[in-house]
């Protein structure tokens, strides 16, 4: 223990090793704080008037408003009387909302009534007549009460189908988004491959040109497109294995990735039957290109299956 004098008070105190190495002045955090003014900042507390120092810190975070944890407490649930400036009923409010302006009506229908630019309006539900300020029509309100608004979203409106001519109702949404022509996503596929003749414009892209007469072989054939769950059984049906170098592919992305391959291509007339697709791994796939299925089986020296 060693004796040392506080370079605040000049009272006598005692420290421990500890203390010294640390390099302790003060007999006391009040000291301490008392030697360095300029670090902390006279605040006024919210709830008891008193005044406290805080650290700039605090100040900045927001906290430096109460001098304890009791006054945070009673200033936290502290509410104070007003009068509603519409009705002139009397209620409470919190100390923060009349400081930022917002404590001066006692509900939003007060508030809706003293706006002095409200709109008429009519619910396109019922049809009933309602009033409403400028920032509800801004964000599209259409309905006089949140009734009203579930039963239009439920209502369903009737459409004939652009493709087959079949009757079938959407919500109005859809209609408004620029959907409702089609019944179904079959529909909408034969729509869409209509304009798919023998003649492609010639300013189209190879895969687009690619994809075009695949749907229209689709189309013709009655062949279902290429989708994952086909992919799923062409994989299945080769056990995993590539056709031209009998490799076990495997779904992760890089040079054994699996990937189906047509043996008769479809710009050729080829279709996406299980029987005219193998598996085949990335890297083989991308060897074998467009070149003919005969002549890439004879080059690897492999048989080729029977085609028809």
């Amino acid at each position: 223990m060693e004796n040392r004098e506080c370079l605040t008070c000049g009272k006598e105190f005692t420290t421990i090793p500890s203390d010294i190495k640390r390099g302790r002045k003060y007999c006391s955090r009040e000291c301490y704080v008392e030697s360095r003014p300029s670090s902390r900042v006279h605040c006024e507390c919210a709830t008891c008037g008193k005044e406290f120092t805080a650290t700039p810190s605090r100040i900045r975070d927001g906290r430096g408003k109460y001098c304890s944890r009791e006054c945070r407490d009673i200033g936290r649930t502290l509410r104070v009387a007003c009068e509603c400036d519409s009705c002139g009923k009397e209620f409470t409010t919190k100390p923060s909302e009349i400081k930022n302006g917002r404590g001066k009506y006692c509900s939003r229908e007060c508030l809706a009534e003293s706006q002095s630019s409200q709109v008429p309006r009519e619910c396109v539900t019922c049809g009933k007549e309602f009033t409403a300020i400028p920032s509800q029509i801004r964000n599209g309100r259409k309905y006089c009460s949140l009734e009203c608004k579930n039963i239009d979203r439920r209502s369903r409106v009737a459409c004939e189908c652009d493709s087959c001519g079949k009757e079938f109702t959407v919500p109005p949404y859809v209609i408004k988004r620029g959907g409702g022509k089609y019944c179904s996503n079959k529909c909408k596929f034969q729509a869409k491959v209509k304009y798919v003749g023998e003649d492609i414009p010639a300013g189209v892209s190879a895969l687009r040109r690619r994809n075009h007469v695949q749907k229209r072989n689709n189309i013709e054939s009655g062949a279902k497109p290429l989708t994952n769950k086909i992919r799923e059984s062409v994989f299945e049906k080769d056990s995993w294995r590539c056709h031209y170098c009998d490799k076990k592919t495997v779904r992760v992305r890089g040079k054994l990735q699996a990937t189906v391959d047509h043996i008769v291509p479809v710009s050729d007339g080829g279709s996406d039957d299980l029987e005219n697709l193998v598996t085949a791994c990335r890297s083989c796939n991308s060897k074998k290109g467009t070149t003919d299925y005969a002549e890439y089986m004879a080059s690897i020296g492999r048989l080729p299956l029977a085609t028809t």
